[in-house]
């Protein structure tokens, strides 16, 4: 410990040895601060994803590009649009199932797994069924965000499997 009225003959670089000592910790302190901020952003801000199920994805690589292989062996075709109601600020969400003979597909269940590329975290699912015009299947969602969203389909008829992932751009 210092001296609290120090002699006037001692070393003035004696005196301020604590100095060096002082700034080393201070910047380790500031540098662990910013970790804890950043992973404090990370974690709670719904712009950042993180696949929690990345590792199984990997390992059933070959299986999803068989999946995929037979859906384009099916030929079925799929669009989306996405009407935006003003007064309910919400959007009907439409999907259009065609086959490979261009004709309307009936009777098939949709899961629909979907997210703004801004928000990829923030994953919304719907189940689609069968709307009143052949091969149009619809549902009301809280999609009112303008820009891109990622539409995955999984669609389900009997013992046909059809998956598909859409990029689309909705405006205002």
């Amino acid at each position: 410990m210092g001296h609290p009225n120090p002699p006037a003959n001692l070393d003035p670089r004696k005196r301020r040895w604590w100095i060096w000592p002082a700034i080393v910790v201070t910047m380790l302190s500031l540098h662990t601060a910013g970790i804890l901020f950043a992973v404090s952003i990370a974690n709670h801000d719904r712009s950042f994803k993180v696949d929690a199920d990345y590792y199984r994805k990997g390992v059933t690589l070959d299986a999803r590009k068989a999946e995929l292989a037979a859906s384009e062996k099916l030929g079925w075709t799929v669009s989306v649009s996405a009407d935006l109601d003003d007064a309910s600020k919400t959007r009907t969400v439409a999907v259009k199932l065609l086959d490979k003979l261009g004709q309307p597909v009936t009777g098939a269940t949709i899961e629909l797994s979907f997210y703004h590329h801004a928000r990829g975290s923030d994953v919304r699912t719907l189940t689609l069924r069968d709307a009143a015009t052949p091969g149009v299947y619809a549902a009301q969602t809280d999609l009112t965000n303008t820009g891109f969203w990622q539409f995955d389909f999984v669609i389900t008829k009997g013992s046909d499997r059809f998956v598909k992932t859409i990029d689309a751009q909705y405006a205002r």
